[in-house]
């Protein structure tokens, strides 16, 4: 995952009066209150749309599986929607029926925007998430064979503090470069504390998101049909942007200055959290996603550059990857998911993200 502070802001009574439709985590927010107001949930379909469109999943099928829903929705778009099987496969032609169907859910959700930024929403959507644990600190594990999978993970760790001297009980006394650790994302200066501050951040807001779009798909069940959006061989790629002073679907502030970064395969790394794995989404959130548990430096001086850190119990490692090493990973991704949740059991680390 990459991170940036630097942002392009927009005008609040511009960013009012148009869909922000590139913006994911506004967009689950938006759906989020079509569903629960209920008078138009309907018309969520649209707003799944362009999040597909976001998330880089606009393939031919889906697109027909869409076109399908905005007639179930709209009897108007019965007519309009006849030829939007536009003839030919590959990317232009799937560009070219995601750009008229998303021109006709900008227009269906119009009025709705209208209303959630005439009634508060916008100023909701702002309101960093009340920091309730998902899990209580001293719960133990269900299961006495949860993790047993990141065994190899757990060697790993310990093969890198031996490269030091060290042991997996020195893990207490290890800390960030800094004598310091920062308030937040915006006030970190060296790499390791950018990396530190912003990856509970990053967790928070994709495992939060994704259980939001699931409750979205529920409601338009009746439209979209059972199957998921993502496809199990395709690797989505999204943006992501936290707000300045943070939003609904984090609940710590990544400063005065946005948090934005960029995803892959969040939906396919996310189905390893129902399978066999033992893997769960709080366990992920309450390691990975606590702003006052800070993940740590680990190695500095590996060979080829890249920093390691380690969760604070030890369960996780975090490594930073060229952008050639990413590209590799995303193209094995499908095949490593089928994997991993086979029913013959694997030894390899579970990947949580990317």
């Amino acid at each position: 995952m990459g991170c940036a502070s630097s942002y392009n802001s927009t005008s609040p009574d511009n960013r009012e009066a148009h869909l922000p439709s590139q913006d994911v985590v506004q967009l689950v927010h938006f759906g989020s209150w079509l569903v629960e107001e209920g008078t138009a949930s309907n018309d969520a379909v649209f707003v799944l749309l362009l999040i597909a469109g976001a998330r880089s999943t606009i393939s031919a099928s889906l697109m027909v599986r869409f076109c399908n829903a905005f007639r179930r929705v709209r009897d108007e778009y019965t007519t309009s929607l006849k030829d939007v099987a536009v003839q030919g496969d590959g990317t232009q032609p799937d560009i070219d029926r995601y750009e008229r169907l998303s021109a006709l859910a900008k227009v269906g959700l119009r009025k709705h925007w209208k209303r959630y930024c005439g009634t508060g929403q916008k100023a909701e959507f702002l309101k960093l998430r009340a920091a309730v644990p998902e899990v209580s600190a001293g719960m133990p594990l269900a299961d006495s064979t949860k993790f047993q999978r990141m065994r190899s993970g757990v060697s790993l760790v310990e093969s890198l503090l031996a490269r030091d001297g060290r042991e997996r009980a020195d893990l207490d006394e290890i800390t960030l470069e800094s004598e310091s650790c920062p308030g937040n994302f915006a006030e970190a200066t060296t790499p390791a504390e950018r990396l530190a501050t912003a990856l509970p951040l990053i967790i928070e807001a994709t495992q939060r998101l994704e259980l939001a779009l699931q409750k979205i798909m529920l409601a338009v069940e009746a439209f979209l049909g059972k199957e998921p959006l993502w496809s199990a061989a395709e690797v989505e790629r999204c943006k992501y942007t936290i707000p300045a002073q943070g939003c609904a679907y984090v609940t710590s502030s990544p400063g005065d200055k946005p948090l934005r970064f960029r995803a892959s395969g969040v939906s396919l790394l996310s189905s390893l959290c129902d399978g066999p794995s033992g893997l769960d989404r709080n366990a992920i959130l309450e390691e990975l996603g606590n702003c006052s548990s800070l993940a740590t430096v680990l190695s500095t001086n590996s060979k080829s550059g890249e920093m390691f850190l380690i969760s604070a119990s030890g369960k996780f490692i975090i490594k930073t990857i060229s952008d050639a090493e990413a590209s590799e990973l995303e193209a094995i991704l499908p095949s490593y998911v089928r994997h991993m949740q086979g029913s013959e059991g694997s030894i390899m680390c579970l990947y949580v993200g990317l």
